[in-house]
């Protein structure tokens, strides 16, 4: 097929014996390893378990917390993955304060993204539920 890129033409890659285009061999091996590490630990039904889990309880501590934490993004809306929170109305001050502890104590890059501000905290697979009890202390 002529619309057909290089790297998916098994035709092309036959004839020029695979080395037309070098596929991206770190990477297909780095998520071999990914997929090992989601096997060991319970597979993909684990994973998303652990993911309700994880933002539950980060969401219910935001939403008791008095309008001391607060999330903006409507509850049907809400994210498992990436959680923005913005500290008493969004000041600024007591929001870099609060970065800047976290750090102390090796919590790093939970600076919210640059054009909305405020604290981001990712919840990835790698982020135990003892990662986010930490954090969940502290604040």
């Amino acid at each position: 097929m002529d619309i057909c890129p290089s790297i998916l033409n098994f035709e092309l890659l036959s004839n020029y014996a695979s080395i037309l285009n070098t596929p991206p061999v770190f990477a297909v091996y780095l998520f071999g390893k990914v997929l090992e590490w989601v096997n060991s630990h319970g597979g993909l039904e684990a994973m998303e378990e652990q993911s309700k889990r994880k933002s539950e309880l980060l969401y219910t501590t935001i939403d008791g917390s008095s309008g001391f934490y607060q999330n903006s993004v409507p509850v049907r809306n809400r994210s498992r993955t990436n959680v923005p929170i913005r500290l008493k109305n969004g000041d600024e001050g007591l929001e870099e304060e609060f970065l800047r502890e976290a750090e102390e104590k090796g919590m790093y890059q939970l600076k919210g993204h640059s054009l909305v501000g405020g604290i981001r905290v990712s919840l990835y697979n790698a982020v135990s539920y003892e990662d986010l009890l930490i954090l969940i202390d502290f604040m």
